[in-house]
């Protein structure tokens, strides 16, 4: 009898089962994967249940190269309709379309519309507040903490050398080296990463970024509301319960010593106590006016934006820093013509002062760009519609919870913007060559109030690190070295898959 039960119950469950899979089939061919179609708007034919996105599902290539591959095919379309999952998701490709997305029109695009739930993934938060962090003096002021990081940089180079040369890999150096300064100029120590590759920063700082499936990193940025629902986390837990005991245990002790650094957790904690941040300077008194009581922040919102702080920090300018090195060693006359201007730098009478960084490395400031726009760290920019918007150019009403994506990678790339994209050419960012391109075709930090905030910081960063490190050595490839470079499929930025090696030898 219990026999029968069972297997009528099973029988009943399969077609329980078969039927929902049959209504799920019909929704996703006939109503999610018409949307563009019923739209009129151009996309490529979608695959079931994952879209135009199959190959990055499938860990084959990264979230990155799959939209720009989808970008390059409707490039010379002012938008275009893709789908991520089964998602809709408009594709802004014009230059001037992607202006009125983000400056124009941003009240109505302010919202990335990605992944953020306060009680399942704490740590995820913006760093709106801590835009007066970036200002001139606060910078100038940190400056010292940096430099004295890129000279600890040399010295862990200096050490690694055997018989005048050695093979290192340098997006974990530069990792280092940026975990290293995020640490110190932000929260007040140093975490010696250049010294123990194995702290514990280094060691969950790299969990921040770890491989993970690429279908977890892509329902966190188009489908939030199911990881919200399966309570599914895109930080570890053991990585959460790191960064929450160190930012509460360094809170404590300034509050127990009276301790003011005027770094980064120091500004936290006058948000958390005043909700605005507090000083002489023009660009900070500026923003103190927009601010009120209840703009104050609890302590877990400050550790949230501590973190992001942290985590943005270091990665995206570790793996500018290592592509830059990755290009000069594959450009020897490059490299050549940046130690010339480093030199010149250090022949002045203030050397490698804040004002010499910024003003005098205008050629390292170019191959920077050149690096930034040819390996973004961020490859595309994410927006929602948060009321109905017209797009006249185009005849178009894009409605209120339209996902929006911008290729920046593949603007980046277009060969109608940069002629001859996979060349490496510094000379595109002369100042003559930026006046006559459209600056919407040059994205790796977005554009308008919710670009990066860090830009300065990020350039700083930086520089100290290719000018320590160019000052001294000679960089080259060596019979490891990746030619093309590929990129990590499962990352949730886009880094490299199996590390840049470089051969590194004293400067004569």
């Amino acid at each position: 009898m219990l026999d029968l039960i069972l297997s009528i119950f099973e029988y009943k469950l399969f077609w329980i089962h078969a039927i929902g899979l049959a209504v799920y089939y019909v929704y996703l061919k006939f109503v999610a994967f018409t949307y563009w179609r019923r739209k009129n708007v151009p996309h490529e034919k979608p695959v079931l249940i994952f879209g135009n996105i199959l190959r990055s599902c499938l860990g084959l290539v990264s979230i990155g190269e799959d939209v720009k591959r989808n970008y390059d095919q409707f490039r010379d379309h002012p938008v275009h309709g893709i789908y991520m999952l089964s998602n809709p998701v408009l594709m802004v490709n014009d230059p001037e379309l992607v202006r009125l997305v983000l400056v124009k029109e941003f009240s109505k695009f302010r919202d990335r519309g990605l992944y953020h739930n306060e009680k399942v993934d704490p740590l995820t938060a913006n760093l709106s507040k801590l835009s007066p962090t970036f200002s001139s003096s606060k910078l100038k002021g940190i400056y010292p903490f940096i430099k004295e990081i890129g000279d600890e940089l040399i010295k862990t180079v200096e050490k690694s050398i055997v018989d005048e040369n050695v093979v290192i890999e340098v997006k974990d150096l530069s990792s280092r080296y940026t975990t290293d300064t995020i640490v110190s100029m932000a929260f007040g120590f140093n975490c010696n990463t250049l010294k123990d590759p194995k702290s514990d920063f280094r060691k969950y700082g790299d969990m921040i970024v770890k491989k993970r499936p690429n279908i977890q990193l892509t329902f966190g940025m188009f489908s939030p509301e199911l990881l919200t629902f399966l309570r599914i986390r895109l930080i570890d837990k053991v990585v959460y319960n790191f960064f929450i005991s160190v930012f509460s245990e360094m809170v404590d002790l300034r509050k127990k010593g009276n301790v003011k650094r005027d770094d980064v957790l120091d500004l936290l904690m006058q948000l958390v106590e005043k909700g605005y941040i507090g000083g002489n300077d023009e660009e900070i008194r500026k923003t103190i006016s927009e601010y009120d009581e209840t703009d104050r922040i609890t302590l877990l919102e400050a550790y949230a934006q501590a973190f992001v702080f942290f985590f943005a920090g270091f990665e995206t300018s570790s793996g500018t820093i290592a592509y830059a090195l990755y290009e000069l060693a594959l450009h020897p006359e490059i490299q050549e013509r940046v130690r010339d201007e480093i030199r010149d730098l250090m022949d002045t009478s203030h050397g490698c002062s804040y004002e010499n960084c910024v003003n005098r490395t205008k050629y390292l400031e170019m191959v920077i760009n050149e690096t930034l726009r040819k390996h973004p760290t961020s490859p595309f920019l994410n927006r929602i519609c948060t009321e109905d918007c017209d797009f006249p150019s185009v005849n178009m009403n894009v409605q209120k919870g339209t996902k929006i994506m911008i290729s920046a990678s593949g603007i980046m790339r277009n060969p109608n913007f940069y002629p001859d994209p996979d060349k490496f050419d510094p000379e595109r960012f002369s100042q003559e060559n930026i006046e006559s391109r459209n600056p919407y075709t040059f994205l790796p930090f977005g554009q308008g109030p919710r670009s990066c905030i860090g830009i300065r910081l990020g350039m700083i960063q930086t520089k100290i690190a290719l000018i320590s490190l160019l000052s001294k050595f000679r960089c080259s490839p060596c019979s490891d070295t990746p030619v093309p470079l590929k990129y990590s499929p499962k990352s949730i930025v886009q880094v490299p898959d199996r590390g840049i090696p470089l051969r590194f030898e004293r400067a004569r």
